[in-house]
């Protein structure tokens, strides 16, 4: 799972957090950092990624935000349009 999530461009501590979520599901960003080790900071900008790029959201419940995956079929719809973008790109090939 690594190897897809780094060919769809996430770095090596998004790809411990969308793991962890995906593992742990729905949790503050104390959590996450706590149980990956990774510093506070850097989470809060992973994740922002990982909401761009249509990995993760979030919710807030008792006004603390709180960050899940989004469904993991989005990595297949991923992988499907960049397919299509290259069928598209053969006849030129």
């Amino acid at each position: 799972m690594d190897k897809i999530l780094s060919e769809l461009n996430l770095t090596d501590s998004e790809i411990k957090i969308y793991k962890f979520l995906l593992n742990y599901g729905k949790s503050s960003v104390g959590d996450i950092s706590k149980k990956t080790e990774i510093h506070r900071r850097n989470v809060y900008d992973c994740l922002d990624r990982l909401i761009k790029k249509g990995f993760a959201s979030y919710i807030e419940e008792n006004n603390i935000k709180v960050y899940f995956i989004t469904n993991p079929k989005t990595i297949l719809n991923i992988l499907e349009n960049k397919k299509n973008e290259f069928e598209k790109q053969l006849p030129e090939l």
